[in-house]
């Protein structure tokens, strides 16, 4: 597994970034981003994505907008991919504290699930998890590649959501995503541009 992380990572590190094709306002930033991996390169995802926009309140009294695509022909409810953005502000705590929280919830919703932290410095950090199976349902795993930017007082989450069956995090020939499309995800999300309003 070390090995073929530690090569994973050699590829993301030298990956340039994409230019980004959407634009959408998150409280007080400016968010530039790529379209979904299933989708073409014009603005009019829906065309290609089912979306899902929510903005709420939360518990802790902070503002939550969520923006998620799927692909066209599947459900909310039985997706296999998902690309999403969202933002939360106002926040203190840094992006580090926000992938301990992720991390967290797939301790607690896969079997025995495995973390790389692919890159992290003072405002971001970018995760791989490998959830080798969910506890409710053991037959489906998940890869997530996730970002988490902080701006300002706001927490922005980019992240690509893979569903496949059931596999071994140690065996990378078992994974419903190849190391290269790891990589290729990896570099969708850095293309990620925050701009302060």
């Amino acid at each position: 597994m070390r090995f073929y992380l530690a090569f994973f990572f050699c590829l993301f590190a030298s990956v340039a970034q994409a230019e980004p094709k959407t634009v959408i306002k998150l409280f007080d930033l400016t968010a530039q981003f790529q379209t979904p991996p299933w989708a073409g390169e014009t603005l009019e995802t829906a065309l290609e994505s089912q979306v899902s926009r929510q903005q709420v309140r939360t518990d802790y009294g902070t503002q939550l907008f969520l923006l998620e695509f799927i692909p066209k022909d599947q459900s909310f409810d039985a997706w296999t991919e998902l690309y999403a953005i969202s933002a939360e502000t106002p926040v203190d705590a840094p992006a580090e504290r926000f992938r301990e929280i992720q991390v967290s919830i797939y301790q607690n919703a896969c079997q025995a699930p495995k973390f790389q932290l692919l890159q992290t410095d003072a405002s971001q950090v970018m995760l791989l998890a490998l959830c080798d199976a969910y506890s409710d349902n053991p037959d489906q795993g998940e890869i997530a590649v996730l970002s988490f930017v902080k701006r300002r007082q706001t927490l922005v989450k980019h992240y690509y959501h893979k569903r496949g069956p059931a596999f071994a995090p140690d065996n990378p020939e078992t994974w419903p995503l190849s190391i290269s499309q790891i990589r290729d995800h990896a570099k969708r999300l850095n293309a990620l541009i925050l701009i302060p309003e």
